[in-house]
């Protein structure tokens, strides 16, 4: 099952303490039916990489334009985490791509 995981840094939100950062985090899986049993297993995947992630502020969604995700079920979460060199690394190590652009290809509803 292809799947990705992007994290979008937001650059300017006031109120982040050093060495945090306030983040748009996407975690992408293709090919599954999107039904709230997806979107549970799909936010405890998250809550491993993101200890502050409430899973009950996960939005559900479905990738209805992209060149290479089209039809892909989307989880986001938004928040504020640790965003240290070796945290940065860490997230890395677990599959997470950070985008420092903040541009994403897909459209989702």
């Amino acid at each position: 099952m292809s799947q990705y995981k992007y994290i979008y840094p937001v650059a300017d939100v006031s109120g982040v303490s050093k060495g945090q950062a306030y983040v748009n985090v996407h975690f992408l899986i293709g090919y599954n039916q999107g039904y709230v049993e997806d979107f549970t297993k799909m936010a405890k995947e998250m809550k491993k990489a993101f200890p502050t992630l409430n899973p009950k502020k996960v939005h559900c969604s479905h990738v209805v334009k992209s060149s290479y995700c089209d039809g892909f079920t989307l989880a986001r979460w938004s928040g504020c985490i640790k965003f240290t060199a070796k945290a940065k690394r860490m997230l890395e190590q677990m599959g997470w791509a950070i985008r420092p652009d903040g541009r994403c290809e897909y459209h989702w509803v």
